[in-house]
């Protein structure tokens, strides 16, 4: 069915002549390495065109970085870059594979995403608080923003799309990957076709509307034009005071200068005015547009891999040169992803 594991490696060319015939302007690129015995293996990055465009477009410039262990018969990593678009959803950028989080691997795979993507205007990039990456960021995007906040948001790449794939040989895998992302996209463009009629995504705006109700601990004192006080007394009777500028968009809190949505601060101040329209304080982000053009592009349908153009290298590419792990070698073999747990019900 996915035919020899040593095998799948040389696949990723036959893979990356199919991306490039089927959606031009993607990034695809396979690092090897060379020895006297032969040619291996060692790492792999990947981003199809209708994900650049459809990240630069149509969503925020928030990007997180993770990492995830493979079991199958390579114990490599297979990283994965992941936006959001206007409704808080994950919004699959781009994947790639490498041996290990190390700084050579990561600042690898962090500059073939420039490649992808460029250097968007505040970008900012996340990760799971490892000093090594945020150094790597500020080596490869050293006008990006680096934080922690919005991360775990993001974990739902490794955590749910690719829990049943990771023992799979590395051509199936990567096509696997492309066919989540090829549903993902076709099932949000529904959703966003649905929206006619719409300027701002309505949940956002009915989130919003609902924050709205529960702001009675808020006072508001309109000072010059377009600003305001906000006076909040805390749960612990504290009073703090805050600027809000509803013509700039900005509070002293900086929530909404971040989340590009208002705070509870100023969503007070907008609801004390006449006849407010939530939509008139809400960035574009939140738009329908936006939120079309993120998934404007088509990810293209495959054939199976027996009809991938045959890429002739010159040479057969090896499995990656195994790394001994400290400890005691496993004896028992990894099942696959498809043979369940083993477990067999035995009488005495």
């Amino acid at each position: 069915m996915y035919g020899t594991w040593e095998d799948s490696f040389g696949n990723l060319f036959n893979f990356k002549a199919v991306v490039e015939l089927k959606m031009p302007g993607s990034v695809v690129e396979i690092g090897l390495k060379e020895t006297e015995d032969g040619v291996y293996f060692q790492r792999f990055f990947c981003c199809f065109k209708p994900s650049i465009n459809g990240f630069l477009n149509g969503c925020r410039p928030y990007l997180s970085v993770d990492a995830t262990a493979l079991n199958g018969r390579w114990s490599g990593q297979l990283a994965s870059t992941t936006a959001l678009d206007g409704h808080n959803w994950i919004f699959p950028v781009a994947f790639g594979l490498f041996e290990s989080e190390t700084n050579e691997e990561c600042i690898w795979f962090m500059e073939q995403l420039k490649r992808a993507i460029g250097s968007p205007p505040h970008l900012a990039i996340c990760s799971d608080a490892c000093k090594a990456l945020e150094n790597v960021v500020k080596a490869v995007f050293p006008l990006a923003e680096h934080r922690e906040c919005f991360f775990h948001l993001m974990k739902n790449f490794s955590k749910r799309w690719v829990k049943d794939l990771k023992d799979l040989p590395i051509a199936e895998l990567v096509d696997s990957l492309r066919s989540k992302f090829m549903e993902l996209y076709a099932r949000r463009r529904n959703i966003g076709e649905r929206l006619e009629g719409h300027t701002m995504l309505p949940i956002v705006v009915r989130h919003l509307n609902v924050l709205s109700r529960k702001l009675g601990q808020l006072k508001v004192k309109v000072g010059r034009m377009g600003e305001a006080e906000v006076t909040e007394i805390t749960d612990r009777h504290k009073v703090i005071r805050h600027v809000v500028d509803f013509e700039q968009h900005t509070c002293l809190c900086r929530e909404w200068q971040v989340s590009r949505k208002p705070c509870p601060h100023a969503l007070a101040v907008i609801t004390s005015r006449r006849n407010p329209k939530m939509k008139d304080y809400l960035h574009p982000y939140f738009s329908v547009s936006l939120f079309r053009l993120a998934y404007a592009g088509i990810i293209s349908p495959f054939p199976d891999k027996s009809q991938w153009p045959s890429m002739n290298l010159g040479f057969k590419v090896l499995p990656p040169l195994h790394k001994r792990a400290p400890g005691r070698p496993r004896k028992n073999r990894i099942p696959g992803c498809l043979e369940g747990n083993g477990n067999k019900s035995r009488t005495k």
